[in-house]
C-alpha cells in the first residue's frame, strides 16, 4: 500500500484556549509538541470570525509553510489523532472537524491554497446542544479519525478544528491547527 505524507496544518479551534499540537498515529504518540504541527502566531487563542474571509482560515493565524515542522509518513487506513496541548481536554461545547488537502508539490512549501475535503466530523452524542457534556468532543484530550481507504498516495496537509459554541450568543470561536503528512 502506498504511503501518505502528512503535516498537521492543525486548526485548533475553540475558545477554551487550547491548541492541538501533538500527533498520534494508530494510538501512539509521534514526536513532541509541534514536531509535525505548524506553529501559529496566536498560540492557544481562538481564531475569531474575522479570519473567515482570509487565508488564515486554512491553518490559523501565522501558521506558515517551512520552518522546523517535520513530515510524517502514514497510509490509508491508519488512525490519526491530534491531542490538545499541556495535558488539557476540550472544555467547550461544539463540533469538531478534520480536513485534508493534497499538496501539489510537497507539504513543506504548500500554503493550503488548494482544495480541502472533510474526513471527519463530530457533533452531538445525545440530548440537546445546551448541555456541554452532550457534545461528543467534550472532555476528550484529542480528536481522531481513520484515513479513508481510497485516499490516493501523496503529501497532504491535515487541518483540525474545534468550534467552541460556549459563547454562541455572540459568535463561535475556532481553534485550528495544521499537520504535514
Amino acid at each position: 500500500m502506498k504511503s501518505l505524507l502528512l503535516v498537521a496544518a492543525l486548526a485548533a479551534s475553540a475558545e477554551a484556549h487550547y491548541i492541538f499540537n501533538i500527533l498520534f498515529v494508530n494510538g501512539q504518540r509521534i514526536g513532541g509538541e509541534y514536531t509535525y504541527v505548524r506553529r501559529n502566531s496566536n498560540s492557544y487563542n481562538p481564531a475569531f470570525p474575522d479570519i473567515v474571509n482570509s487565508n488564515d482560515l486554512r491553518c490559523n493565524v501565522g501558521a506558515k509553510p517551512g520552518g522546523n515542522v517535520q513530515t510524517y509518513e502514514v497510509k490509508a487506513g491508519d488512525k490519526i489523532g491530534f491531542k490538545v496541548f499541556n495535558n488539557e481536554v476540550i472544555e467547550h461545547p461544539g463540533p469538531g472537524f478534520i480536513y485534508m488537502s493534497r499538496a501539489p508539490n510537497g507539504v513543506a512549501t504548500y500554503d493550503g491554497s488548494g482544495d480541502w475535503f472533510k474526513v471527519y466530523e463530530t457533533g452531538l452524542c445525545r440530548g440537546n446542544a445546551a448541555s456541554d457534556g452532550n457534545w461528543c468532543s467534550y472532555g476528550k484530550d484529542r480528536l481522531e479519525f481513520t484515513i479513508p481507504p481510497k485516499t490516493p498516495p501523496g503529501e497532504y496537509l491535515v487541518r483540525i478544528e474545534h468550534i467552541g459554541l460556549h459563547e454562541g450568543h455572540r459568535t463561535g470561536r475556532s481553534f485550528t491547527s495544521l499537520v504535514r503528512s
